[in-house]
């Protein structure tokens, strides 16, 4: 009677198991915050306790189960709605704005990129990578284009700088007037589309790169007439850009990037990062 028991007992807690994780919403070990660990222990030797317990009451540990599986719940919910909660729940997490997708030309030269995973939202993508490299580190995810209406995406987030790596002129000088009204460090990066050279990279401010030879540094030097603006830091190449051969029916054809200049372009731009975070900014 007592092995009987103790089947349909597991049986039971297996359920209750199942259900309880489908309502907290599933997630891989390395997503998973300390606290979403410790909490899914908990409830899983809470489970076995049920199923073993031939004594006490087996509503007790079932009761005791579900309270910790609520508590996940509401902390994931105020999480959510809460930047200041979720910095204290789960620290203080970067910030991906993008709605693009993953598509084959990424393949060379952005690393969450992979075959598997063409089609994919890029925030989601690369949410997915870093938790396989640096579990401590979360990743929150706008799928969204930064635009003068979607500002408020990212701003509501109280971001402590930004990046800008987006490819249109009007979001780019967007971004930079509303960081500068808000008083939040950002830095512009230029182009590195058509160029072979990564040590030809700089970090500096717009004004620098006149003569560089950078048609959207162009554009940007002329559309920042704010006097503020004109000391944006920006990553430009002194590179000029190279000439591609199209054979296309139209002519028309996006800029070229090879496989270790994007990286290289976004390893200053990690630095310059870096650099503000520890208040040992050089430009």
């Amino acid at each position: 009677m007592d092995i009987l028991n103790v089947i349909l007992l597991s049986l039971f807690s297996l359920i209750a198991l199942f259900i309880l994780t489908k309502l907290m919403g599933y997630r891989q070990m390395s997503e998973m915050s300390m606290f979403d660990y410790i909490n899914g222990i908990t409830i899983g030797s809470i489970a076995a306790e049920m199923a073993t317990s031939l004594e006490k009451d087996w509503w007790l540990p079932l009761t005791a189960m579900i309270v910790y599986a609520l508590a996940a719940i509401v902390l994931s919910y105020i999480s959510v709605k809460s930047m200041a909660a979720r910095r204290v729940i789960s620290g203080k997490p970067l910030i991906l704005m993008d709605h693009d997708i993953v598509d084959e030309t990424n393949l060379n030269r952005q690393q969450f990129a992979t075959i598997d995973v063409i089609g994919q939202n890029k925030t989601d993508a690369a949410q997915k990578r870093l938790s396989l490299a640096a579990q401590d580190c979360t990743l929150l995810p706008v799928n969204e284009f930064y635009s003068a209406e979607t500002r408020e995406a990212l701003f509501s987030l109280y971001p402590d700088l930004v990046i800008d790596a987006i490819d249109t002129v009007t979001a780019k000088l967007d971004l930079a007037a509303a960081c500068r009204e808000r008083g939040i460090p950002s830095i512009t990066c230029l182009g590195t589309g058509n160029r072979i050279n990564p040590s030809a990279f700089r970090l500096g401010v717009i004004e620098d790169t006149v003569g560089c030879g950078c048609g959207l540094a162009r554009v940007m030097r002329r559309e920042l007439k704010n006097p503020g603006l004109i000391k944006q830091p920006v990553l430009y190449s002194t590179e000029a850009p190279r000439t591609v051969v199209c054979d296309t029916q139209n002519g028309r054809h996006s800029p070229g990037s090879i496989s270790f200049c994007p990286p290289a372009a976004g390893l200053l731009l990690a630095s310059w990062a870096i650099q503000r975070l520890l208040d040992t900014p050089t430009v």
